[in-house]
């Protein structure tokens, strides 16, 4: 194939849903058609602004690419459906034709379009074809389409989410919604644990078992935020790690934390270190938060919000986040 497109160029469809790899995968597809002596020369062109984004970071961190030696310019559309992809061969091909007439080691044998090497690809199958005109293109391009239709029927008709609906015992007469939230918890938490008893994938390098849910309440009045620590579990509990995920998020590789709704406040690695750093296995975790909102100078439940909504990237150094004691490092 690298040769035939040496010669011809060649037109690739990766039709890879989402989390598949598509953002290295580009590139290595582009550097294998690549000669290996001379390197690989490339412009991406993605479909939406964010993955836009998203790749040149990748490559800029993952190959160690400065400003000079990669730029990134958004652009394009979002979506390409069959007839937009036709397109894109049909002025890819036209344009091959010009380049060939050109540029080719015998422009007078460019006369005639190029035999174009397409190739097909996504997480099922991949397929690869020299097509001269629109007509085989279509042609092929609909039979893998077809063919990739078939793989997701068939993994849609596969269960992807398991729910239980369970009735909360022993929550009738209380009223103060502290009280019905400690009573609450420990069923919340026991639930969670037999889900993911039942319905877990193991992860092949570590054997740990690994699930995600999501715990729906059907509560009238909303809980305090401050009641939503109850809901932490032990951390000297051994049987199961949990996690609570409130409000924040994760933008490239760094670390935001919300301080309003509005905006941001950006922590470098190099902040990530202070006096508030405490060991974990402080189960008492009301008094530490009530001991960081004296110390500085906040209610318990701004505290709460403020440090309580941060999520971290992996650190090589040990530290890791704890929503009410802060950044801590591991025992």
């Amino acid at each position: 194939m690298r040769e035939r497109s040496r010669e011809h160029g060649a037109f690739i469809v990766n039709m890879a849903s989402t989390g598949c790899g598509k953002t290295l995968g580009n590139a290595r597809i582009m550097y294998a058609l690549a000669d290996p002596a001379l390197g690989m020369r490339c412009a991406f062109a993605m479909g939406l602004r964010t993955l836009t984004l998203q790749t040149g970071k990748a490559f800029r961190d993952m190959l160690a690419l400065s400003d000079d030696d990669l730029a990134i310019r958004v652009g394009g559309s979002a979506t390409l459906p069959p007839a937009l992809v036709q397109g894109l061969f049909e002025a890819y091909r036209n344009g091959r034709q010009h380049f060939q007439l050109n540029r080719a080691a015998r422009p007078t044998g460019a006369e005639t379009p190029p035999a174009i090497c397409c190739a097909w690809m996504d997480e099922f199958h991949q397929q690869a074809q020299d097509c001269s005109d629109a007509a085989s293109f279509a042609q092929t391009h609909g039979q893998f389409a077809r063919r990739r239709h078939g793989e997701l029927a068939r993994l849609a008709a596969k269960p992807r989410r398991r729910a239980a609906v369970r009735p909360v015992q022993g929550l009738q007469g209380i009223r103060p919604i502290p009280l019905l939230a400690q009573a609450f918890a420990p069923q919340v938490l026991s639930a969670a644990i037999n889900l993911h008893h039942d319905h877990h994938s193991v992860d092949p390098e570590t054997r740990k078992r690994v699930s995600f849910g999501l715990v729906r309440m059907a509560n009238i009045e909303p809980f305090p935020r401050d009641i939503t620590l109850t809901l932490l579990p032990d951390e000297d509990d051994e049987k199961a790690l949990l996690h609570q995920v409130m409000d924040g998020g994760r933008r490239g590789e760094n670390l935001y934390i919300p301080v309003d709704r509005s905006q941001c406040e950006h922590l470098p690695d190099t902040l990530v270190r202070g006096d508030r750093i405490e060991p974990w296995g402080i189960t008492d975790y009301m008094a530490a938060l009530s001991a960081l909102a004296s110390e500085l100078e906040l209610s318990p439940a701004t505290c709460a919000e403020r440090f309580g909504t941060a999520t971290v990237r992996p650190n090589d150094n040990g530290w890791r986040y704890h929503p009410v004691l802060g950044f801590a490092q591991k025992r």
